[in-house]
């Protein structure tokens, strides 16, 4: 199975992907959004690399 991880900058976007991407999304194929407060959380977020997979 594949997953998608957005990291997204705002926590209402994470709604609107929850509601639109399981439509779209063919099958096998999952995800997760991860909302943050704003643009300096996201940041810290990716530069710590919390999200990304160990292997690929």
């Amino acid at each position: 199975m594949k997953k998608i991880v957005f990291l997204l900058e705002e926590p209402s976007l994470k709604e609107f992907l929850e509601i639109f991407l399981p439509r779209i999304l063919p099958p096998g194929v999952s995800f997760m959004a991860v909302p943050h407060e704003g643009k300096q959380d996201l940041e810290k977020s990716i530069m710590e690399r919390r999200y990304l997979p160990t292997s690929y």
